[in-house]
Protein backbone atom coordinates (compact mmCIF):
# COMPACT_ATOMS: atom_id res chain seq x y z
CA UNK A 1 0.00 0.00 0.00
CA UNK A 2 1.59 3.51 -1.11
CA UNK A 3 0.12 7.17 -0.72
CA UNK A 4 -2.96 8.21 1.31
CA UNK A 5 -5.18 7.15 -1.66
CA UNK A 6 -4.62 3.01 -1.01
CA UNK A 7 -4.71 3.56 2.38
CA UNK A 8 -8.20 5.28 2.54
CA UNK A 9 -9.23 2.09 -0.03
CA UNK A 10 -7.92 -0.28 2.74
CA UNK A 11 -9.29 1.09 5.28
CA UNK A 12 -12.74 1.22 3.78
CA UNK A 13 -12.29 -1.85 3.26
CA UNK A 14 -11.84 -2.96 6.80
CA UNK A 15 -14.38 -0.50 8.19
CA UNK A 16 -16.58 -2.91 5.87
CA UNK A 17 -15.72 -5.77 6.81
CA UNK A 18 -15.79 -5.12 10.63
CA UNK A 19 -18.41 -2.35 11.37
CA UNK A 20 -17.57 0.25 13.85
CA UNK A 21 -14.08 -1.68 14.92
CA UNK A 22 -12.25 -0.18 17.29
CA UNK A 23 -9.14 -1.34 18.83
CA UNK A 24 -7.88 -1.98 22.72
CA UNK A 25 -4.07 -1.46 23.12
CA UNK A 26 -2.10 -4.69 24.26
CA UNK A 27 1.34 -2.85 24.34
CA UNK A 28 3.44 -0.38 23.03
CA UNK A 29 6.89 -0.32 22.49
CA UNK A 30 9.17 2.94 21.13
CA UNK A 31 12.69 3.21 19.93
CA UNK A 32 12.74 6.43 18.33
CA UNK A 33 11.88 6.22 15.22
CA UNK A 34 10.57 3.32 15.71
CA UNK A 35 7.14 1.45 17.33
CA UNK A 36 6.12 -1.69 17.95
CA UNK A 37 2.33 -2.30 19.02
CA UNK A 38 0.24 -5.65 19.69
CA UNK A 39 -3.36 -4.33 19.80
CA UNK A 40 -6.54 -6.38 19.76
CA UNK A 41 -9.40 -5.56 17.16
CA UNK A 42 -12.89 -5.76 18.48
CA UNK A 43 -16.06 -6.02 15.80
CA UNK A 44 -18.77 -4.50 18.46
CA UNK A 45 -21.75 -5.66 16.35
CA UNK A 46 -20.91 -9.48 16.26
CA UNK A 47 -18.64 -9.44 19.59
CA UNK A 48 -15.71 -10.97 18.19
CA UNK A 49 -11.81 -10.05 18.99
CA UNK A 50 -8.60 -10.58 16.27
CA UNK A 51 -4.96 -9.62 16.98
CA UNK A 52 -2.93 -7.25 15.17
CA UNK A 53 0.70 -6.13 15.69
CA UNK A 54 2.21 -3.47 13.61
CA UNK A 55 5.47 -1.79 13.38
CA UNK A 56 5.53 1.76 12.81
CA UNK A 57 8.56 4.46 11.41
CA UNK A 58 8.01 8.15 12.31
CA UNK A 59 9.11 11.09 11.10
CA UNK A 60 10.57 13.87 12.02
CA UNK A 61 7.69 16.77 13.18
CA UNK A 62 6.96 19.28 10.70
CA UNK A 63 8.10 21.89 13.29
CA UNK A 64 7.81 23.08 16.92
CA UNK A 65 4.97 21.34 18.91
CA UNK A 66 4.09 19.21 15.67
CA UNK A 67 3.83 15.46 16.15
CA UNK A 68 5.87 13.13 13.81
CA UNK A 69 3.76 11.16 11.13
CA UNK A 70 4.13 7.28 10.60
CA UNK A 71 5.55 6.85 7.33
CA UNK A 72 6.12 3.36 7.13
CA UNK A 73 3.70 0.65 8.37
CA UNK A 74 4.32 -3.01 8.24
CA UNK A 75 1.28 -5.14 9.75
CA UNK A 76 0.18 -8.52 10.84
CA UNK A 77 -3.74 -8.88 10.91
CA UNK A 78 -6.09 -12.25 10.14
CA UNK A 79 -9.73 -11.21 10.66
CA UNK A 80 -10.52 -14.75 9.68
CA UNK A 81 -9.00 -16.11 12.70
CA UNK A 82 -11.50 -14.06 14.85
CA UNK A 83 -12.84 -15.21 17.99
CA UNK A 84 -15.71 -14.62 20.19
CA UNK A 85 -12.99 -15.04 23.15
CA UNK A 86 -10.82 -12.25 23.84
CA UNK A 87 -8.30 -14.54 25.93
CA UNK A 88 -7.94 -16.38 23.52
CA UNK A 89 -7.85 -14.39 20.82
CA UNK A 90 -5.04 -12.28 22.49
CA UNK A 91 -3.39 -15.14 23.78
CA UNK A 92 -0.98 -14.96 27.35
CA UNK A 93 0.14 -12.02 27.55
CA UNK A 94 1.93 -11.40 31.00
CA UNK A 95 1.99 -8.43 32.61
CA UNK A 96 5.96 -8.13 32.91
CA UNK A 97 8.26 -6.80 36.06
CA UNK A 98 9.21 -3.19 34.47
CA UNK A 99 12.77 -4.07 35.09
CA UNK A 100 15.20 -2.28 33.17
CA UNK A 101 17.71 -4.90 31.40
CA UNK A 102 19.83 -2.21 29.23
CA UNK A 103 19.48 -0.20 26.11
CA UNK A 104 18.84 -1.09 22.51
CA UNK A 105 21.89 -2.64 22.70
CA UNK A 106 21.05 -5.25 25.36
CA UNK A 107 18.26 -6.79 23.30
CA UNK A 108 19.75 -6.39 20.22
CA UNK A 109 22.45 -8.70 21.57
CA UNK A 110 19.60 -11.25 23.03
CA UNK A 111 18.44 -11.57 19.94
CA UNK A 112 21.25 -11.91 17.41
CA UNK A 113 22.89 -14.45 20.03
CA UNK A 114 19.41 -16.34 19.72
CA UNK A 115 18.67 -16.23 16.44
CA UNK A 116 22.37 -17.61 15.75
CA UNK A 117 22.08 -20.24 18.45
CA UNK A 118 18.68 -21.19 16.98
CA UNK A 119 20.13 -21.83 13.65
CA UNK A 120 23.36 -24.20 15.16
CA UNK A 121 20.79 -26.67 16.82
CA UNK A 122 17.16 -25.39 17.51
CA UNK A 123 16.42 -27.56 20.12
CA UNK A 124 19.36 -26.37 22.51
CA UNK A 125 18.29 -22.83 22.18
CA UNK A 126 14.82 -23.72 23.30
CA UNK A 127 16.29 -25.53 26.17
CA UNK A 128 18.93 -22.40 26.52
CA UNK A 129 16.12 -19.54 26.04
CA UNK A 130 13.05 -20.40 27.09
CA UNK A 131 11.80 -21.01 30.56
CA UNK A 132 10.39 -24.64 32.01
CA UNK A 133 6.73 -23.35 32.39
CA UNK A 134 7.21 -21.18 28.58
CA UNK A 135 3.50 -20.41 27.07
CA UNK A 136 3.94 -20.34 23.27
CA UNK A 137 0.90 -18.69 21.04
CA UNK A 138 0.79 -19.04 17.26
CA UNK A 139 -1.66 -15.97 17.91
CA UNK A 140 -5.90 -16.22 17.14
CA UNK A 141 -4.69 -20.30 16.08
CA UNK A 142 -3.41 -22.15 19.01
CA UNK A 143 -1.61 -22.16 22.49
CA UNK A 144 0.94 -24.90 23.63
CA UNK A 145 2.06 -24.98 27.35
CA UNK A 146 5.74 -26.03 29.05
CA UNK A 147 9.12 -26.55 27.69
CA UNK A 148 8.66 -30.00 26.84
CA UNK A 149 5.19 -29.00 24.44
CA UNK A 150 7.62 -26.43 22.45
CA UNK A 151 10.23 -28.48 22.35
CA UNK A 152 8.17 -31.05 20.48
CA UNK A 153 7.32 -28.39 17.95
CA UNK A 154 11.09 -26.93 17.39
CA UNK A 155 12.19 -30.50 16.66
CA UNK A 156 10.05 -30.92 13.75
CA UNK A 157 10.03 -27.67 12.48
CA UNK A 158 14.35 -27.79 12.70
CA UNK A 159 14.13 -31.52 11.02
CA UNK A 160 12.20 -30.06 7.81
CA UNK A 161 13.62 -29.97 4.38
CA UNK A 162 15.00 -27.83 2.70
CA UNK A 163 15.88 -26.45 5.74
CA UNK A 164 14.17 -22.62 7.65
CA UNK A 165 16.78 -19.95 7.58
CA UNK A 166 15.01 -16.49 10.26
CA UNK A 167 16.35 -13.47 9.67
CA UNK A 168 15.93 -10.63 11.55
CA UNK A 169 14.80 -7.62 10.25
CA UNK A 170 14.10 -5.00 13.62
CA UNK A 171 14.43 -5.40 17.50
CA UNK A 172 12.57 -3.30 19.97
CA UNK A 173 12.85 -4.10 23.87
CA UNK A 174 11.41 -2.31 26.90
CA UNK A 175 12.06 -3.87 30.30
CA UNK A 176 10.41 -7.48 30.53
CA UNK A 177 9.38 -7.39 26.30
CA UNK A 178 11.26 -7.91 23.17
CA UNK A 179 9.65 -7.64 19.62
CA UNK A 180 11.14 -8.96 16.62
CA UNK A 181 10.47 -8.80 13.07
CA UNK A 182 11.75 -11.08 10.63
CA UNK A 183 11.80 -12.96 7.29
CA UNK A 184 11.12 -16.74 7.47
CA UNK A 185 11.93 -18.73 4.38
CA UNK A 186 13.12 -22.13 3.05
CA UNK A 187 14.87 -21.07 -0.39
CA UNK A 188 11.10 -21.97 -2.12
CA UNK A 189 8.77 -20.05 0.00
CA UNK A 190 9.09 -16.94 2.57
CA UNK A 191 7.08 -14.75 4.75
CA UNK A 192 7.68 -12.37 7.37
CA UNK A 193 6.13 -12.37 11.21
CA UNK A 194 6.99 -10.79 14.13
CA UNK A 195 7.57 -12.50 17.45
CA UNK A 196 6.70 -10.57 20.80
CA UNK A 197 8.18 -12.42 24.17
CA UNK A 198 8.14 -11.58 27.53
CA UNK A 199 11.36 -12.54 29.89
CA UNK A 200 10.66 -13.42 33.21
CA UNK A 201 12.81 -12.55 36.45
CA UNK A 202 15.83 -14.91 35.39
CA UNK A 203 15.43 -13.24 31.79
CA UNK A 204 14.66 -17.18 30.17
CA UNK A 205 11.26 -16.59 28.12
CA UNK A 206 7.82 -17.24 29.86
CA UNK A 207 5.88 -15.92 26.35
CA UNK A 208 6.31 -16.06 22.91
CA UNK A 209 3.45 -14.40 20.98
CA UNK A 210 4.12 -15.12 16.90
CA UNK A 211 2.28 -13.34 14.47
CA UNK A 212 2.81 -15.37 11.31
CA UNK A 213 0.62 -16.61 8.26
CA UNK A 214 1.59 -20.57 8.23
CA UNK A 215 -0.19 -20.60 5.20
CA UNK A 216 2.13 -18.57 3.27
CA UNK A 217 5.12 -21.18 4.39
CA UNK A 218 3.21 -24.03 2.93
CA UNK A 219 2.41 -22.71 -0.43
CA UNK A 220 4.97 -25.09 -1.78
CA UNK A 221 2.71 -28.03 -0.86
CA UNK A 222 5.13 -29.21 2.20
Amino acid sequence: VEGVGMLHTLEDRLAALIPAHRHELVRVLVDPPAAFLETTIVGPTTGEYAQAALWWLVGDPAGPGAIGQVVDEIGWFQWAHRSTDPDFSRGSVPPGDRRRRGGADWYERLVSEAAAALDADAAAAARRYLSADVVATHVGRSEIRGLDAVLDVVRRFSAAEPRWRLEVSRVIGDDAVVAVLFNLGNGRTQTRGTLAATLDADDAVESVRLYLDWECLAADGR
